[in-house]
């Protein structure tokens, strides 16, 4: 009896793996084939989510730090909303991801306040950049030359850009690389629109294996992705 049971309770979580495997494909590759559309956000929504009380309270501590508000970038075919900021170093760009509401399944919720997260980004003169990234890293990633992606996490988006600056500090000083100056939001715009059409040809050729689903399934997230320039 032991036997059977043991038995059926692996078969069934080969059956959870495995049918969560293909849910998990199509919606990988929903999001990547899907172009996000990106766009500089409008200044009607732009007034509203500084409204929310999570939001303005990253703006208030980055603002006095010494960063400068650029702007807001949404996403056409994704519920987020993009607040970029320029670091005091010249070079570092921190973002806000601001979710305002979230789809389960065919019903859309609203979150108040905004649940936000938080990227930073430094690109090269070579094409490659420095890009940490919220959370933990569970899908391989494209890596161009010279290319830095890293998972990060913490409690304030201050904790992540000093924590990403000193990586790519770091990485620039190892690879030879120089870092660009600030760019206008619309040329940071292009930047990950770019970045998107790399991800997305990426996932076309490679698509979601059974390899990268049992890492997401047993949660063995990467550290990072490192190319040399």
């Amino acid at each position: 009896v032991a036997c059977l049971y043991f038995v059926g309770h692996f078969a069934h979580q080969e059956w959870q793996f495995l049918a969560s495997y293909w849910a998990l494909r199509a919606q990988v590759i929903k999001s990547f084939w899907k172009d996000p559309g990106f766009r500089i956000g409008d200044p009607e929504r732009s007034e509203a989510l500084s409204r929310d009380p999570a939001v303005r309270r990253h703006t208030r501590n980055l603002l006095d730090a010494g960063f400068r508000l650029a702007g807001d970038i949404t996403a056409k075919n994704w519920p987020s909303v993009y607040r970029n900021f320029l670091a005091p170093d010249g070079i570092t760009y921190l973002v806000l991801i601001c979710w305002t509401e979230f789809t389960d399944g065919d019903t859309q919720v609203r979150s108040w306040p905004a649940s936000v997260s938080f990227q930073a980004q430094t690109f090269f003169t070579n094409g490659g950049r420095v890009d940490s990234l919220p959370g933990e890293i569970l899908l391989r990633v494209p890596r161009e030359p010279g290319t830095l992606i890293r998972g990060a996490s913490g409690p304030s988006a201050l904790e992540i850009h000093e924590s990403h600056r000193h990586a790519a500090d770091e990485f620039a000083t190892e690879e030879g690389l120089t870092p660009c100056r600030h760019e206008s939001l619309a040329q940071f715009l292009e930047r990950q629109q770019q970045i998107f059409e790399v991800d997305a040809e990426h996932d076309r050729r490679r698509r979601y294996s059974l390899r990268d689903h049992l890492r997401w399934y047993l949660q063995m997230p990467y550290a990072e992705f490192r190319t040399p320039a």
